[in-house]
């Protein structure tokens, strides 16, 4: 198990996969720095308070299957997804007033919950618990969520959930939006809140690059910002570098246009970012117990550490007397000592399909990188290795061009039978981009992403899927369920109350008296204070 630092990103464990996506570990470092050298800034404001701190949360939907009941890989996945959607916020320059630019906005992870088991339906059937194995669409599902938060919607700047629903109508997130630190709930629900399902309509995990643009455009609401328009300015085509990560149809991820905000955007982010929920990144020292090595802690192994039960790293997040590493957090560690030169540390997979199986040193707790597999051997669907990373059709043939020509992905949609082919397009000069071609033999298979919509039988195009935003008008609660809401939260969630002030920390609940009780990974801060005068009615 990789380590997690506040300053860095590092890959997915290999034993966690993402289907329907071939291993391309370029996909990961094209978030790492977006907006390298696209310009010059005119006044930016490196905001103190710069840190957006993060509840996120993943149901029993989301543990059982694609977590695949460990624990480890659930909180990897969920910071990774997190600290890769935090590096794209902070090299974003936000717009304020008066030509002001806002730098280094971001998110971090401030405590992780995981439901091991689904939690029992409610006794008096009015409200039904957003964890309970139901299937929810992902409306009924934020509304779940958002009540469930509500007595500790002030802990943290924000609240995600995520799961994996498979909406009917194939609608990936949802989100309240403009709400960015207004912490209190209203009619008993929760507003800082959204949710991520990483499980498209027909059932299937939906790539690594859509989920983790499905986060951020679900934050982007929460942040302040609508859709884009449908203008060439913030919503050009894939000629242009295709759509921004708030274009209201999910996007592939693949596209450059993919990874970053519009202008619309950034100036709709700007005029939120003075928040008074924020932390100041430089002032935080150690979440001990969040499961991420951060700076100043040697270890830290979530709410085994917290509660003395791990083996390596003590409660406050430093190694115990007879260890020199720790296996929560690294790699190489067996039993607080370095591995030996036996154990086989990274398989070939999703990340490392093109590279040999590593093993231990012996001497570190780090995994080396195996050798390359030779140049032009398959690694995925229509994708073959090229010096060690996955490469697909359009990046293959750039790299094959003798003429030093750049073809970038785009979408067919001129021709409705191409719409699921790997197409390319020659984008050597950005001012004349060439036509949109097939690149590839076979066409993409089912489940992949095509002009918004889902590839089925390798050529039609089912419905589309989308990331729908605002739920204050949405959600309309008549008088009566207003006071309902507000009155009996106490009384019909109290378990789950009294499981999220600390009373019970377990991970595999045994008895059925404790399946409603969340594992947590809890930092040791204090809740954030807002001043009466920021809190603004949202219904």
């Amino acid at each position: 198990m990789v380590a997690y630092r506040l300053s860095d990103v590092t890959d997915l464990p290999n034993k966690f996969k993402f289907c329907n996506a071939p291993g391309n570990q370029e996909e990961f470092r094209l978030l790492q720095d977006p907006f390298r050298g696209q310009f010059q800034p005119l006044r930016n404001k490196r905001s103190t308070k710069d840190t957006c701190v993060i509840n996120a949360v993943a149901d029993a939907n989301t543990f059982n299957k694609r977590c695949m009941r460990d624990n480890m890989v659930c909180s990897s996945m969920m910071i990774n997804i997190v600290q890769l959607t935090d590096v794209l916020y902070r090299n974003s320059r936000f717009e304020g007033n008066l030509g002001t630019y806002y730098t280094g906005i971001g998110l971090q992870v401030g405590k992780l919950t995981l439901y091991t088991e689904h939690t029992p339906g409610s006794k008096n059937g009015f409200y039904r618990h957003f964890n309970e194995n139901y299937r929810f669409d992902a409306a009924k599902k934020l509304q779940s969520f958002a009540r469930a938060i509500a007595l500790g919607a002030n802990t943290y700047c924000l609240h995600h959930l995520f799961t994996d629903v498979s909406d009917s109508s194939g609608i990936l997130g949802r989100a309240f939006t403009s709400v960015l630190c207004r912490v209190h709930s209203v009619a008993g629900l929760a507003h800082n809140t959204g949710i991520s399902s990483g499980t498209n309509k027909l059932g299937q995990f939906v790539p690594s690059l859509r989920y983790i643009s499905v986060v951020a455009h679900e934050i982007g609401h929460n942040f302040g910002t609508g859709h884009d328009p449908d203008t060439s300015e913030c919503a050009p085509n894939d000629e242009h570098g295709g759509k921004f990560i708030m274009w209201p149809i999910a996007v592939p991820g693949s596209h450059p246009n993919n990874r970053y905000f519009s202008n619309c955007s950034l100036r709709q982010i700007g005029r939120h970012i003075p928040a008074s929920c924020f932390k100041d990144r430089s002032k935080i020292v150690g979440f001990c117990g969040n499961g991420i090595v951060d700076d100043g802690e040697q270890c830290d192994a979530g709410s085994f550490g917290l509660n003395n039960q791990d083996k390596c790293c003590t409660g406050g997040c430093t190694f115990r007397k007879f260890a020199n590493c720790s296996d929560a957090n690294d790699e190489c560690c067996t039993n607080c000592t370095f591995s030996d030169s036996s154990k086989v540390c990274r398989d070939p997979g999703y990340l490392y399909s093109c590279l040999q199986r590593s093993y231990c040193t012996g001497t570190s707790t780090v995994c080396p990188l195996g050798k390359q597999v030779p140049d032009g051997e398959k690694c995925g669907h229509q994708h073959v290795c090229s010096m060690g990373e996955c490469v697909g059709p359009c990046k293959n043939a750039t790299i094959k061009s003798t003429t030093g020509k750049i073809y970038l992905p785009c979408s067919c949609t001129k021709n409705s039978m191409q719409m699921c082919n790997y197409c390319c397009l020659d984008a050597t000069d950005p001012s004349k981009p060439g036509e949109c071609q097939n690149f590839a033999p076979e066409p993409k298979p089912d489940g992949s992403p095509c002009d918004g919509g889902l590839c089925e039988n390798n050529q039609e195009r089912v419905e589309r899927e989308s990331m729908a935003e605002n739920l204050l008008h949405e959600i309309q609660l008549d008088e009566l369920r207003r006071r309902w809401a507000v009155n009996n939260w106490l009384s019909s969630d109290s378990t789950i109350a009294k499981s999220q002030s600390g009373t019970s920390l377990k991970l595999l609940p045994s008895s059925s008296a404790d399946r409603n009780k969340p594992t947590f990974l809890e930092s040791k801060t204090p809740p954030f204070t807002t001043p009466a005068s920021s809190l603004q009615s949202v219904l």
